[in-house]
């Protein structure tokens, strides 16, 4: 809550209310694809970076921590970010009025933050196997199975 509070309100409100009117003003279809590829690179690039590096601070990670889980959770949320948020924003863009578009995107974002949460929380192994290719089944590495006898069972 205090990320949204302190960082991501302020931000939206700047953006939306500010920003994307002064470079992209009107309804036309240059500024509607301005107003997308804004959101979709450097907006999102932004807020995704700053959620991780904030959260991870107030964990208590140090700054390589931060960096590093930065480095491997960025990447899996932007792509999920583009498969998202471009549909919301152009309907955010198109239909909705502009005095309300930050309450739409702030709604928009109560399950986009259940999302980065969810990626703040996955574990190394997870995203690292997620993101890795995988093989033809006629390639899989199949470890070698344990013989009976060398199964030990402990009895209690």
């Amino acid at each position: 809550m205090s990320y949204g509070f302190f960082a991501n309100g302020p931000a939206l409100h700047y953006t939306y209310s500010k920003l994307i009117p002064l470079f992209a003003p009107g309804n036309s279809m240059a500024s509607l694809a301005k107003k997308l590829l804004f959101t979709q690179t450097f907006f999102s690039l932004v807020s995704i970076s700053s959620f991780y590096i904030f959260t991870s601070q107030c964990e208590g990670k140090s700054l390589q921590g931060t960096k590093d889980e930065l480095c491997q959770k960025l990447m899996p949320t932007m792509k999920t970010n583009l498969k998202v948020w471009p549909l919301l924003q152009l309907i955010n863009f198109t239909m909705v009025p502009p005095q309300l578009q930050v309450f739409y995107v702030n709604f928009m974002q109560i399950w986009w933050n259940a999302y980065l949460s969810f990626m703040k929380f996955r574990d190394e192994d997870t995203l690292i196997a997620e993101a890795s290719i995988e093989l033809p089944p006629s390639l899989e590495i199949v470890a070698p199975t344990q013989k009976k006898s060398e199964v030990h069972v402990k009895n209690i």
